[in-house]
Order: C-alpha cells, then sequence, then structure tokens
C-alpha cells in the first residue's frame, strides 16, 4: 500500500493527500459520516410544486471526501453549502451541509421520495402532497355540488339524475325522459359535461338550504343560443332565487327574494363561451354581487333580503315554468354562505380543472396555482 491516499478535494476539483495514518486499512466506519441524520419529510406540498429539504451537516473522519449521490422520483437534486448549483452528485467532508430537492407528485395520492447516498449511510427525503382543495372543503356551508363529470355516463347519455358530491344528498332528478339534459363526454379540458337543450331541468322538491349568513350560487357553463330569461340555477323557482340572463341580450342576473333585487351585469355574455360565475349574497353587510371569471361586475348595496332557510325546490336549467337555457354546464354549486377566500378559491379551483385559468385576472391569488 503506497504511504499516501491522492483523491479529489470537494468542489475544487483538484488533488491532495492523506496521510496514511488516517487511513483505516479494515476501512473502518468512522471514514465515513457518523452524525448524517435523515432530512425532514414534507406534508401538504402543493401538487406539482418544487419540494426543498432542510438542512444536514456531515460529520465523519476530517480528512477524508466522501461522494453523494441523490437518486429518486421527481428527479431529486442535492446542494452542498449553500452552492448555487443542484447536482446529482459531488464531493463532501466532514462539515459540509447538503440539501435536497424534488418535484413533488401531481396527484395528491401520491408520495415521492429522494435518497441520498454516501459510502456507509443513506438519507431520505420525502415530499407528501395534500389532498387538492374541492368545494366539499367548505364544510357546511356547501349545500350542493354537481361535478357533471363524476357521473361517468356514455356520450349522448340522458341525465336521469344529477348526484350531489356534497354530504347532503340533494340529488336532482326529472321523471320526464324528454326534459332531461344530455351527457356529453371530453368537452372541457377533457371533462365531461350536461348539455340542456332549451326545454331541459333537473330539480329538486326537498331542497334544504341550511342556515347561514348568505346565499350563493355558482357554476362553470356557457350559453350556445339565446332565450327567455334562460336560467342556469334557480332556489324557490318562480318565486325565488335564480342566477339567469336578461333574455336576448344575455346579460347576468342575479334575482333575490322573489324578484326584490334584481343585480344586472351591462356587458352581454357571449355565446359559445365559457364562463367562470359566481353569485353572492351577504346578509351582514346587506349587499349582492355577481362575479364573473373572478371580477365583480355587478353590486347591489342595502338589498332588502334575508338569507333563505324553508326546504324549497331547487332547479338546474330552467325553472317550473320554463325560462330554459341553452347551452352547456360542467359544475356548479350552492352555498348558504360565501366569504371572499372560499369564492376566490372555488374559482380557482374550476379554472384549474377546467383548462380556464386564462379567464381570471393576472391579480387572482389563483391565476397561476391550484388552491
Amino acid at each position: 500500500m503506497p504511504a499516501n491516499i491522492t483523491h479529489h478535494t470537494p468542489a475544487l476539483g483538484g488533488t491532495s493527500t492523506i496521510p496514511k495514518a488516517s487511513y483505516n486499512e479494515d476501512h473502518d466506519h468512522t471514514l465515513f459520516p457518523t452524525a448524517i441524520a435523515n432530512f425532514t419529510a414534507q406534508t401538504g406540498v402543493v401538487t406539482g410544486a418544487v419540494a426543498t429539504s432542510n438542512t444536514v451537516t456531515l460529520s465523519g473522519e476530517t480528512d477524508m471526501v466522501w461522494p453523494l449521490t441523490v437518486r429518486g422520483d421527481g428527479t431529486p437534486t442535492l446542494q452542498l453549502n449553500s452552492a448555487g448549483d443542484w447536482l446529482t452528485h459531488a464531493n463532501a467532508v466532514n462539515g459540509d451541509t447538503v440539501r435536497v430537492k424534488l418535484t413533488a407528485s401531481v396527484s395528491p395520492l401520491t408520495a415521492r421520495t429522494a435518497t441520498l447516498y454516501i459510502p456507509g449511510d443513506t438519507a431520505t427525503f420525502t415530499a407528501t402532497t395534500a389532498d387538492a382543495w374541492q368545494p366539499d372543503d367548505m364544510g357546511a356551508v356547501l349545500r350542493a355540488w354537481y361535478p357533471v363529470d363524476s357521473l361517468g355516463l356514455a356520450d349522448n347519455d340522458a341525465i336521469a339524475t344529477l348526484t350531489d358530491s356534497s354530504s347532503i344528498g340533494h340529488n336532482l332528478t326529472n321523471a320526464t325522459s324528454g326534459e332531461r339534459p344530455t351527457y356529453k363526454t371530453a368537452v372541457l379540458n377533457g371533462f365531461d359535461v350536461a348539455q340542456f337543450d332549451g326545454g331541459d331541468r333537473l330539480f329538486t322538491t326537498s331542497f334544504n338550504p341550511g342556515t347561514g349568513t348568505g346565499f350563493a350560487l355558482g357554476a362553470v357553463y356557457k350559453l350556445t343560443a339565446n332565450g327567455s330569461y334562460p336560467m342556469t340555477l334557480v332556489y324557490k323557482s318562480a318565486t325565488g332565487w335564480e342566477m339567469r340572463h336578461q333574455g336576448s341580450t344575455r346579460q347576468p342576473e342575479f334575482v333575490l327574494n322573489n324578484g326584490s333585487t334584481v343585480v344586472t351585469d351591462g356587458t352581454a355574455l357571449t355565446n359559445d363561451t365559457w364562463y367562470i360565475r359566481i353569485d353572492v349574497f351577504d346578509d351582514t353587510g346587506n349587499t349582492a354581487g355577481v362575479y364573473l371569471n373572478g371580477v365583480k361586475v355587478e353590486e347591489a348595496t342595502g338589498v332588502s333580503a334575508s338569507s333563505p332557510t324553508a326546504t324549497e325546490n331547487f332547479y338546474i336549467g330552467g325553472r317550473s315554468d320554463g325560462y330554459y337555457m341553452t347551452g352547456q354546464i360542467a359544475d356548479a354549486v350552492m352555498c348558504n354562505t360565501l366569504s371572499t377566500t372560499d369564492r376566490e378559491k372555488l374559482e380557482g379551483y374550476w379554472a384549474h380543472r377546467f383548462g380556464l385559468t386564462g379567464l381570471l385576472d393576472s391579480g387572482h391569488p389563483y391565476k397561476t396555482t391550484p388552491p
């Protein structure tokens, strides 16, 4: 065995020598890191986001150089001593610090793990994504949620029942086969939608809005033709609350409490164009507003109304005396209270789910990332 061992030094790419006395011919473990702790796992990482570990400090034989390698899913890389470079391989000595980063899974059900390999030891770092936000995370204020795609029907099937995906079970049906909307597959960002042909509607006669401090109707939809006050969502039929449009002009209207207040936006919707729309009534502030694609386009103040609490009918696509819409609906909700935070999350959820992020204003909190 030679008197000295020549090897690469970390980061510099040169060479140095180690006195023979510091080398153990039996490969004693003290030549390798003896105090490398596992990285702290991360949970709740946004799907598809970059997750970075904490820093761990290597300790062991003072004058040995250790090759470091990181492998795993999410294309992990390592950083040595806060350097600007992120690499898959590096050399380190006693006292160096190491961090690992990787890209989290796009699935909330899948964890990604990076393993750092050092002669004689390994360290792991795991990133677990949280379940993506969805409307039922709003809790008791959500009174109905109708994601059409969840039905899983075949293309052109008639929709006999639109299932409520909240915990309440406000399913919408129609016993008259000729008044049922049509299921259309892979229409919006690969998701299925319900097509209403100007004479279709689904409803329940036992819709309980619960007790809250407001009222909100929301939907992702488009009109494909004009009509006579086409209705998207209606509570309490002709004597209640409506997400509708101003006849042939297609101006969005939010009707409260049997027409006592009508909030009308002056800009007509464009046929064959998808919109994210949420109509909100605030019982505490006595205000009502129409939000299109995350922007408040109309507001009424000093509204003389109170949040509905009685069990009544609830319709989608048209009310009991007609006034049908012609168009498509991908998703819809009804809430008895809707905070600004939940409204923005709902808009962001819909925008990212249905590929409509381009509709959101650049200042929207969920323009670039989902809630």
